[in-house]
């Protein structure tokens, strides 16, 4: 965190907290629905995002 730019860590945490919010609401919709194969994918492509977005992250030069 402290090698990129007070910006860079910004809308990276913007974007990780809308992420985390998808992920939260189809998850509490798969209670309702928990056979629910859309959501599952759903739930498993939004986690993969995630994941994919921190790797983004941590290969980010210093200073950006």
């Amino acid at each position: 965190r402290g090698s990129i730019s007070a910006e860079t860590v910004r809308v990276i945490e913007v974007n990780l907290a809308i992420i985390d919010e998808a992920i939260r609401t189809s998850k509490e919709a798969l209670v309702s629905d928990p056979g629910n194969q859309n959501l599952i994918r759903t739930v498993t492509a939004m986690y993969q995002e995630k994941v994919a977005l921190l790797q983004r992250a941590a290969d980010l030069p210093s200073g950006s």
